[in-house]
């Protein structure tokens, strides 16, 4: 999957270009769809990726029986403990990839790097293009 990163997500524009995935599908581990598409965007600094409460309410995620501290990019908001949920991601491209996921209020899933640990990961920021693809079985850590 080759696209081109954007300036434009979540709804407000940016500075920085960020790889953005249209037509995103959520589901449960059983592959459960959620209704209708999202808009992914790839973030590294994540450990977990987050999904819209709306996504948890429809499709009734059952927790792992673990909580994690949380830590957002605003300094005045002190951390919170959040339960931690399976789920899986299914792009357009038809990798579908199992991932751990906390819940928020917000209009996108953010993909953390625990949906990106069996992928290949590039950004060519000079050509403003990115790139995601399945390392093949036996393939991660081999050079």
């Amino acid at each position: 999957m080759q696209l081109d990163l954007s300036h434009h997500f979540g709804g407000r524009q940016t500075e920085y270009p960020a790889p953005v995935i249209t037509d995103l599908a959520v589901l449960t581990p059983n592959g459960q769809p959620h209704r209708r598409r999202w808009e992914g965007v790839i973030d590294t600094g994540a450990d977990l990726s987050v999904v819209p409460s709306e996504i948890f309410r429809e499709l009734r995620l059952t927790d792992l029986r673990q909580r994690v501290r949380v830590w957002t990019y605003r300094k005045d908001e002190p951390p919170r403990e959040l339960d931690i949920y399976y789920l899986k991601l299914g792009l357009p491209s038809g990798i579908v990839v199992l991932t751990k996921a906390i819940i928020s209020e917000r209009s996108n899933v953010l993909i953390g790097r625990a949906a990106l640990l069996k992928m290949c990961l590039t950004i060519n920021w000079p050509a403003n293009r990115w790139g995601l693809a399945e390392v093949p079985i036996g393939a991660a850590g081999k050079e």
